[in-house]
């Protein structure tokens, strides 16, 4: 399959016996063959996802089937659909939400969802491939609670018959509504999805994207939606990391790149058909993985003790094997011990400062010491192991086994001097630890387990890290109810963590139930979370 993005929510996808173009507006097609079927896809008739270009285009093609979200509820959809030439008509289908149909020659299957705007989703099936587009199914939160109580006043005003809802009630509809209308995704694999990451709601954009990676598996997707706003996709990339490394080459209209080329033209040929290949963007580079802050040129360790007196020297390597809980000179660890079974270079920021056990940061940093007589190298605070075993020792990687339980164990240390005068200005604030972790593991495939810390005043802001599991059969992976619980020395040892939160926009972290949130310097104060799942046949 190859897959080109044309613009907005436009995209021309070539499979080995057809050709499917999905809400095209934009840009220019790639030449289409012309023996083999083309499937046109148009989610529903606002300008940013239909345009009359389709429909001309598909006038000119013999073999040749249209899919219309249709809603009766716009006034002027009959006069739209009227106006269409009829040779398009009579290959038009209109269809609306939560459809199972086949293609009139029977290649493709559709499903159809309900959209939180208008028309429809649709999931596609053909040679083997399950392709995804999201029209405009996605989190609706376009205003703030501010505007939209000034809107709701206005409204009251001007249109007092018509019945507005507060902003809470609201938000929950909205909410509920996405979550309902897509839940027919549960459990899919889907190889290729199109989703919606408009920058008109920036601040519940990612939650949209979260919603689907969490209820179905995406092989690979494409942020659409834009609006001309490319930009934003590099400022989500550098706030979600963990949610990119499965987005596809980005780039402004007829700027994704398609997995495989399409077929080179001779000069001739191109100057007789002009669109013979999406229009290629110079303005923007592609974005090929999550965005890193610019490291600082090296310096040599008399340099940085120059600059910054305060400054850790050299990370220390990390010792293959740490030392057992039990055996370490603080409390608190974790009773079973750690061994490396093997090393991913998973964790991040790359560039960040480190600290060793004997020198320590003179400011609020997480996991930065390299040679933690607990854990070994703090940059790897993510670690996982399978209760299954008679060893249960923590590792980077598990192989996952119908009917197996295990556990993921993940470190928060604020690394700053607690032994400094100014030890008590060094407390973390607002600190959070956030997991994401794919529901359901294709057979053949690494999952990972991502989480990361954050606090409102360390440096960095976040800090992350991952484990994986992999699995030799289509694996369902159910968390245990209640077995998210914080390890520490403080009064907090033993609280349990929602799962909703926890999975969702952060759990806080902490020394003191009064107090979550807060963690003083020092490893007296730190602690780890753990947790429980199971992974059964899908």
């Amino acid at each position: 399959m190859k897959s080109i993005f044309l613009g907005e929510s436009g995209f021309f996808i070539e499979v080995p016996s057809a050709t499917l173009v999905f809400d095209w507006t934009q840009g220019q097609l790639p030449r289409i063959r012309r023996d083999k079927p083309v499937y046109f896809f148009i989610s529903h008739i606002h300008s940013d996802h239909c345009s009359s270009k389709a429909f001309k285009k598909a006038e000119g093609l013999s073999e040749v089937e249209i899919y219309l979200g249709y809603d009766n509820s716009i006034p002027n959809i009959n006069k739209f659909l009227r106006g269409l030439p009829g040779s398009v008509s009579s290959h038009l289908h209109l269809v609306d939400g939560f459809k199972n149909l086949k293609s009139e020659d029977g290649r493709v299957t559709i499903q159809t969802l309900k959209s939180t705007d208008l028309g429809v989703a649709f999931l596609v099936e053909i040679d083997e491939e399950t392709i995804f587009h999201a029209g405009d199914l996605y989190l609706k939160q376009a205003m703030n609670k501010k505007d939209y109580r000034k809107w709701q006043a206005d409204m009251m005003i001007n249109q007092p018959l018509t019945p507005v809802m507060d902003y809470e009630s609201q938000f929950i509809h909205h909410n509920n509504e996405f979550f309902s209308y897509t839940e027919p995704l549960a459990g899919r694999i889907i190889d290729f999805g199109m989703i919606p990451l408009d920058p008109r709601v920036e601040g519940v954009a990612h939650k949209t994207l979260m919603r689907y990676l969490d209820i179905a598996t995406f092989r690979s997707w494409s942020p659409m939606n834009l609006r001309g706003k490319y930009e934003f996709v590099d400022r989500f990339c550098k706030e979600f990391p963990e949610l990119v490394p499965d987005m596809k080459a980005f780039a402004e209209p007829g700027g994704y790149e398609p997995d495989v080329d399409v077929a080179p033209e001779t000069e001739e040929k191109q100057a007789k058909e002009p669109d013979a290949t999406a229009k290629e963007s110079s303005k923007e580079p592609p974005v090929k993985e999550p965005a890193k802050p610019e490291a600082e040129p090296e310096q040599s360790h008399e340099e940085k003790q120059a600059k910054e007196p305060d400054a850790a020297p050299e990370a220390e390597p990390a010792k293959e094997e740490s030392i057992p809980a039990h055996e370490s000179e603080e409390p608190g660890g974790y009773s079973g011990g750690i061994r490396h079974l093997e090393t991913f270079d998973a964790w991040g920021p790359k560039d960040r400062q480190t600290f060793t056990w004997t020198r320590r940061a003179k400011f609020v940093t997480i996991n930065s010491i390299t040679d933690n007589p607990r854990i070994g190298d703090e940059r790897n605070f993510v670690r996982i192991r399978d209760l299954n075993k008679k060893d249960m020792k923590l590792c980077d990687k598990v192989e996952l086994e119908p009917g197996g339980l295990y556990e993921v164990a993940v470190w928060f240390f604020n690394d700053a001097d607690p032994n400094s005068p100014e030890s008590s200005t060094y407390v973390a604030r607002d600190v959070k630890l956030r997991i994401n972790q794919d529901r359901r593991v294709p057979r053949g495939y690494t999952s990972e387990i991502f989480g990361m810390v954050s606090a409102s005043n360390s440096t960095p802001g976040r800090v992350w890290d991952k484990a994986y599991v992999h699995s030799n059969f289509d694996a369902v992976i159910s968390m245990v109810e209640r077995s998210a619980v914080i390890h520490s020395n403080g009064v907090c040892n033993g609280m349990v963590l929602s799962f909703d939160e926890l999975l969702g926009d952060g759990a806080l972290l902490g020394y003191s139930r009064q107090k979550m949130g807060e963690l003083p310097a020092g490893g007296s104060f730190s602690g780890f979370v753990t947790y429980r799942f199971t992974a059964t046949k899908g």
